[in-house]
């Protein structure tokens, strides 16, 4: 399957666009494997975090800085089981 084909499954898949999803690609840096980013950004999509803002917290998340802004991020990912820990401001 090409990238397109898995941008467009996702796109499917869970509520955000193929334009959400790009934007969400350009605005990652990151080395997660490129289906555990796409399916992040769905899920993502899904709890309205959409398009760059969706990049950039999985930028900060996959690097491992907690910042309180990508504490939702955070959350939905753990609940999709995307991310191990729960981010430790919930854990307590």
């Amino acid at each position: 399957m090409t990238l397109d084909e898995r941008i467009k499954y996702t796109s499917e898949q869970h509520n955000v666009s193929v334009e959400n999803i790009h934007d969400a690609l350009n605005a990652y840096v990151g080395d997660w494997p490129e289906e555990k980013t796409l399916e992040a950004i769905g899920v993502l999509g899904d709890g309205g975090i959409h398009g760059k803002r969706a990049g950039f917290d999985l930028t900060t998340i996959s690097r491992g800085i907690a910042l309180k802004r990508t504490l939702a991020s955070r959350c939905i990912l753990h609940d999709a089981g995307l991310l191990e820990e729960l981010p430790e401001e919930l854990a307590r």
